[in-house]
């Protein structure tokens, strides 16, 4: 490296300059712009700008209008006219952005300029106009930022923006001395003279000019034979020839020493007058008529920026104007003759005058190679690759960051569920429905799971018109035929298909509109628990059936639960307790209800009976913010807000419509980076939308996944690489099933730094899986089991009970071990059966079933008595009384008292009746066995000896103390189980032993 000090005095003081100054840090920043014009008006909305490339911190700035481009060179844009200069070019060959008052293709050209006050102040932006008629026009330009403490620049300017005032305020880099090394001679012509720091135009670099005032010029550039100084002219770009214009000038020089650039000037007929370095880094071949191809081996158009600076002073380049464009590995340069119309493409002087001096700043920002950005399924030490382009000289230090995310910073793309209303009349084939359209709206579903990212689907209920339909299954059978498409892995090329919950309607009662009464065999024949419990998005059901049930979906980096809640005007106070119990079970799963009626038409909808008992239970929870119904023709919704807490209640029906509803349908688009719910209201079977207020709309909701913060970046690896490479990396330790980001920062020899893009993948993660299993357990006795889930990945899994037992209580649930102990009712000999499942905090098993077979303990004597009870009381047959408390020892092994102490007996020990009429009983009870209340009302004459069960749930029912041990029950009748208060004013209670 050569380096040439020289010392001046300006105005007494002595400034040192150094002509190596852009050989040790370039310091530029450049960018490829793109322009969309939306449209023709001059307002912020009215482009889009993109950097295709983008190099240092050159960015783009809001407020961007028409063919006014703003920038910003780092973190702020105050500064920039005083630390550098902006030179510009047009970066297309000619656009026609079809307009009426510019038709055609137009050719631009561009100039630089900065905001003086305001907001804006201190910043640059480049500025378009056509030639020769000087409009502003939207077209893609590139420029690159020269900053003054790294090159030899300067801005001249008029200090009052006097159009064609003299240039009286001058910026610049340190010892620029306006009338010495930049001289104005008026009327738009200037000269840069750098000799006294011992630079020649002729030998040592090329000079770079822009125009620099919002206005249809340009400038152009000439080194000076005789004294090696740089002739710069400013020209209107609508004039011939060789006429110039006062207004304000850039320009920066380029040595040929600086190698952190590829540098150079080229003639007409493709000759290479100027090139940094040893030998030419570029070639330059003249195609045609005022066309140029340049190429740069091992560069391209997205490898960096490209700019140009026009030359002048001859009979025919000093009216010409210059552009190019990318073509496939290199570049197309154009020259065209002002100010004719169409410009004409020219090759000034045949080929002997200069054309244009240029400068390609590359990019020495790392592009990905793999992994893939979000890629899945990487083991727990993946390999990082990168490829980093070495475009000049010298060494790069690549260094690979990365971290992983937390949780709560999953995926969060848009995501899809649809809910299905009232199909009875295509699955009846009547009032001009017919079965297709069921299996259109289905069809559909898979046909776009993927563009929609179906997460899950939803049916209404009304499935069918006729439920029971005097026994013809025919309605369930077309109804099959639609849903179980769902469910087909070949199709919709998921395992367990796309997950789905099934509603019951009131016409999927028999009779109609029965609720919990109703007969709804052939729903759980169709659409049972022994249907779906295979599935692992079903979390189970309540009660013996699957009239109300409830799944699990994760989309967009959300965990969601929804409850399908049968039909029922007057809603079971145990199912809503259910319910409730669920969405607190599930504190962090987003909540949804489908059930068949909940509210009716119109925005501002009233509840349903049922809807509101929903409604009135169930928002208490926080996660609750959904619920979706039909059965009433009509679109609706309402909005209701219990602490703070949104819920949105939805109506779609649209049984009412021509041939019972033409396969309308209604899907929700979630939108996390938005917050948004977005409804969209088609029907597969017509293909149209339909787009009125209260078919599509939108609700805000908020989907930020609360969470702690990404850890920061740490490095991961430094590699030193002399040429163009692949670099890579191991990632060693990673935690399977998380996500985690990395990107790459590449430094070269001259301290430039580039930054590269930030990836993600995700390390695999498979789901636990947890396995049915069939035990044999001992009547009368606890056992302990062990559920069997097992995690490839050996991660530490919580388990979850989806179903309880019907016939026994789980007791000491250790969600940790998958522990449990089950405790079968006393007496009891049968099966039993619970599911379970297991997460691992990312994903979550599918639900296994643990099926019980409670077989008699040991009885010798096969007499009902198990010998452990004969050999415990001293007894044998089991009809003696030996106590001679009138049950005889059979009856007392069923309720576990003593058969030799008539002390020992089932009563009831107390009776409380408070004001307000409601009993409390109390019995003495022994732990293990299971108690039914009856009751009977008295008819006026007195007792009447007809006793009723008070069937409540198991845990209720069973003493749940250890086995055998003595206890006391409780049975408050405060109506709720007896349907009122006795009309007589008479109650009698009294207890049996049940199983």
């Amino acid at each position: 490296m050569i380096f040439r000090t020289f010392a001046l005095t300006v105005a007494g003081f002595l400034l040192v300059i150094s002509t190596s100054i852009a050989t040790a840090q370039n310091g530029i920043a450049a960018a490829n712009i793109s322009i969309v014009q939306v449209d023709t008006n001059n307002t912020v909305d009215s482009v889009e700008l993109t950097e295709t490339v983008a190099i240092n911190g050159m960015n783009i700035r809001g407020d961007s209008n028409r063919a006014d481009y703003n920038l910003q060179i780092g973190n702020e844009y105050s500064d920039d006219v005083t630390t550098g200069v902006v030179i510009s070019t047009i970066a297309q060959n000619g656009r026609d952005n079809r307009e009426v008052s510019n038709p055609g293709t137009n050719y631009c050209t561009s100039t630089i300029d900065y905001t003086r006050t305001g907001g804006n102040a201190g910043g640059y932006f480049i500025s378009i106009f056509n030639a020769p008629s000087g409009g502003e026009y939207n077209i893609n330009a590139s420029a690159a930022f020269f900053p003054y403490d790294k090159w030899l620049g300067g801005l001249a300017r008029n200090s009052g923006a006097t159009n064609g005032g003299v240039n009286d305020l001058f910026t610049g880099s340190p010892g620029i001395v306006p009338g010495t090394h930049f001289v104005e001679l008026g009327g738009g012509r200037f000269v840069v003279n750098l000799t006294s720091f011992g630079i020649d135009s002729r030998t040592n670099g090329i000079l770079l000019v822009s125009h620099g005032k919002n206005e249809d010029n340009f400038a152009t550039s000439q080194a000076n034979s005789a004294n090696g100084t740089w002739s710069v002219w400013v020209k209107d770009n609508g004039t011939d020839s060789t006429s110039s214009e006062q207004d304000p000038v850039a320009f920066v020089y380029v040595p040929r020493t600086n190698n952190s650039i590829i540098s150079g000037k080229f003639r007409g007929d493709g000759a290479i007058l100027m090139f940094n370095g040893s030998s030419p880094k570029f070639a330059i071949t003249n195609t045609s008529e005022g066309v140029w191809r340049l190429t740069i081996p091992s560069q391209h158009p997205n490898s960096g920026v490209l700019i140009l600076s026009p030359e002048g002073g001859g009979a025919q380049n000093s009216d010409n104007i210059l552009s190019y464009e990318a073509d496939g590995d290199g570049w197309l340069i154009q020259s065209r003759d002002l100010p004719n119309l169409p410009l004409n493409l020219q090759t000034p002087g045949g080929g002997a005058d200069p054309v244009a001096s240029l400068v390609f700043i590359p990019s020495i920002a790392a592009t990905q190679i793999s992994p893939a950005d979000e890629a899945t399924g990487l083991g727990s030490s993946p390999t990082l690759k990168a490829s980093v382009p070495n475009p000049v000289s010298g060494n790069l230090s690549v260094t690979f960051y990365g971290r992983p995310l937390p949780l709560s910073q999953n995926t969060n793309k848009d995501f899809t569920i649809s809910v299905l209303p009232d199909t009875q009349f295509y699955s009846g084939t009547l009032h001009g429905g017919v079965p297709a359209m069921f299996t259109a709206q289905t069809d559909w579903l898979i046909s776009h799971r993927t563009n929609l990212n179906l997460a899950f689907v939803s049916h209404l209920g009304d499935i069918t018109q006729n439920g029971q339909n005097g026994g013809n299954n025919i309605e369930w059978r077309n109804a099959t035929n639609a849903m179980y498409r769902l469910e087909n892995p070949i199709t919709t090329l998921l395992t367990n298909g796309i997950p789905y919950g099934m509603g019951v309607g009131n016409h999927d009662q028999t009779p109609i509109g029965t609720g919990d009464a109703g007969d709804s065999s052939f729903f759980n024949q169709f659409f049972g628990v022994n249907h779906f419990i295979g599935y692992d998005y079903y979390g189970g059901h309540y009660g013996t059936n699957n009239n109300n049930s409830f799944q699990f979906f994760s989309a967009g980096g959300m965990d969601f639960i929804i409850i399908h809640m049968e039909y029922d005007t007057t809603p079971s106070a145990a199912v809503l307790a259910w319910a409730d119990n669920l969405l607190k079970m599930y504190p962090n799963h987003r909540a949804i209800i489908t059930s068949h009626w909940i509210v009716n038409t119109g925005f501002n909808a009233t509840f349903s009976a049922q809807g509101l008992a929903i409604y009135n239970v169930l928002k208490t929870n926080a996660n609750l913010f959904l619920m979706v119904c039909g059965h009433i023709g009509g679109e609706g919704q309402r909005t209701d807000v219990f602490q703070n807490q949104t819920v949105y209640s939805i109506l779609t029906d649209y049984q009412s419509r021509t041939n019972g509803g033409d396969g309308w349908m209604r899907y929700y688009t979630f939108s996390p980076s938005n917050n948004l719910i977005r409804a969209f209201t088609y029907s597969p079977w017509l293909d149209k939308y339909e787009t009125d207020a209260d078919s599509q709309f939108t609700l805000p909701y908020d989907m930020n996944i609360s969470g702690a913060a990404p850890a920061p970046f740490q490095p991961i690896a430094t590699n030193i690489v002399s040429s163009s490479n692949t670099v890579s990396c191991v990632w060693h330790g990673l935690t399977n099933g998380l996500n985690y980001e990395w990107y790459v920062v590449v430094k070269d020899d001259f301290g430039n730094t580039a930054t590269s893009a930030t990836w993600r993948f995700n390390t695999a993660n498979v789901s636990p899986v947890a396995t049915n299993q069939s035990r044999s357990i001992v009547g009368d006795f606890a056992t302990n089991l062990v559920l069997t889930v097992g995690d490839a990945n050996g991660d530490a899994l919580t388990f979850l009970t989806n179903t309880l037992p019907t016939h026994g209580l789980l007791q000491s649930f250790n969600a940790s071990a998958g522990t449990v102990r089950y405790v079968p009712i006393y007496g009891y000999r049968g099966t039993d059966r619970f599911t379970y499942s297991a997460t691992d905090g990312f994903l979550t098993s599918g639900v296994a079933s643990m099926n019980l077979t409670i077989v008699s303990p040991s009885d010798t004597n096969a007499n009902g008595l198990p010998d452990f009870w004969e050999a415990l009381n001293g007894v044998t047959n089991p009809l003696a009384d030996n106590d001679g408390d009138g049950k005889n020892n059979l009856e007392e092994y069923q309720s576990n008292t003593s058969p030799t102490n008539a002390a020992s007996v089932m009563k009831i020990t107390s009776e409380v009746r408070a004001a307000n009429g409601h009993t409390t009983i109390t019995w003495a009870s022994i732990g293990g066995v299971r108690y039914r209340v009856q009751y009977s009302d008295g008819n006026g004459a007195g007792f009447n000896n007809v006793f009723t069960d008070i069937v409540r749930p198991l845990a209720n029912e069973m003493d749940a103390a250890t086995t055998g041990t003595a206890s006391t029950q409780t049975f408050i009748d405060d109506f709720t189980w007896t349907g009122g208060a006795p009309a007589s004013g008479q109650r009698y209670f009294r207890i049996k032993v049940a199983q």
